[in-house]
């Protein structure tokens, strides 16, 4: 049992919603030549942008994305709010995007989205989340080399060891520490070699810090928000 604290409800809707547009985009080849990423869309297409997130250009690819948006959608909506899920998503998601015009000027999928995802999960990761879901950290290294074999099988190679590494030591301590590093590391390696999912997970990360760090997300759903004052006879 996942024994999850919050329902995934957003997770769900958005993956319904991915499904339908991917499954319409994969039987009909002509639609995503109108969706996809093309140098048309920073040349007033500008919808590309956005509709790029919502299709495939392949099967294999709809499979893979749609299976680690829902792993690591449903962990991240166990330890942040639905709007800053959504913001991470789609900020992540849009500068990939954007990004890809100039490292890679066709294409699309949301797997650039789903690093905003793993950039959440990365965060709660360092601060040792209490609502963080066992299968976390190993959903997110996978994904780590998933991304990693988007620029060459050798590095996904190193990222599925790494995947290996943290399935075998799930009860060890400074896994979550560890996971992140492999991630930052990623996120890193990708956007030195122009890979549009180094820029999307950098840029996922650096929200997330954001929204953690400035504006005080709280570790559990009942840590009182440290902005407000507190009850009178409360211990400080």
């Amino acid at each position: 049992m996942l024994r999850l604290k919050q329902r995934p409800v957003l997770t769900l809707v958005v993956v319904a919603i991915t499904v339908v547009t991917s499954a319409i985009v994969v039987a009909s080849p002509t639609a995503l030549a109108h969706l996809e990423r093309t140098p048309a869309g920073s040349n007033g297409e500008w919808w590309r942008t956005l509709t790029s997130l919502f299709t495939q250009d392949s099967a294999g690819g709809a499979a893979s994305n749609l299976l680690f948006m829902l792993a690591l959608g449903v962990v991240a909506e166990q330890v942040t709010t639905r709007w800053r899920w959504l913001a991470a998503y789609l900020v992540a998601g849009i500068v990939g995007e954007l990004v890809g015009y100039a490292w890679q000027p066709t294409g699309a999928g949301n797997s650039v989205a789903v690093c905003g995802l793993a950039a959440v999960v990365t965060v709660a990761c360092w601060r040792r989340d209490e609502r963080l879901p066992i299968y976390g950290p190993m959903a997110l290294v996978l994904w780590d080399a998933v991304l990693l074999s988007t620029w060459s099988w050798p590095a996904a190679i190193v990222g599925g060891v790494a995947a290996m590494a943290v399935i075998r030591l799930q009860r060890w301590r400074h896994v979550g520490t560890f996971t992140v590093a492999v991630t930052i590391a990623t996120g890193v390696f990708l956007a030195c070699v122009q890979n549009i999912h180094g820029a999307a997970l950098l840029a996922g990360l650096a929200l997330a810090a954001l929204v953690t760090y400035v504006w005080r997300e709280p570790l559990t759903a009942t840590e009182p928000d440290p902005r407000l004052p507190r009850p009178a006879g409360s211990p400080r």
